[in-house]
């Protein structure tokens, strides 16, 4: 059984992910896979804590970021056009 809401709730992920035109449905695929449980209830809890996990890590790296706007990994990965340009 648990095969089959599985399958109905990454079918029914891409539907949503095509009717708002999202830009990764694979993502969002098996973020339904991941947070699948034995009950809905149970799937529910699982996705919510999970959406929290996320925001939260989304807010601590922005606020990292903001106090230590030249660290190492931000000062290696930035594109600096400022030559291509003068």
């Amino acid at each position: 059984m648990r095969t089959i809401k599985t399958v109905i709730a990454v079918i029914l992920t891409l539907a949503v992910s095509e009717i708002f035109k999202l830009r990764s449905p694979l993502l969002a695929s098996i973020a339904a896979i991941m947070t699948m449980e034995s009950s809905v209830s149970e799937s529910f809890t699982t996705g919510k804590n999970r959406m929290y996990g996320t925001i939260l890590g989304g807010v601590v790296a922005l606020c990292i970021s903001l106090i230590f706007p030249s660290n190492f990994f931000f000062h290696r990965t930035r594109v600096d056009y400022t030559y291509k340009y003068m």
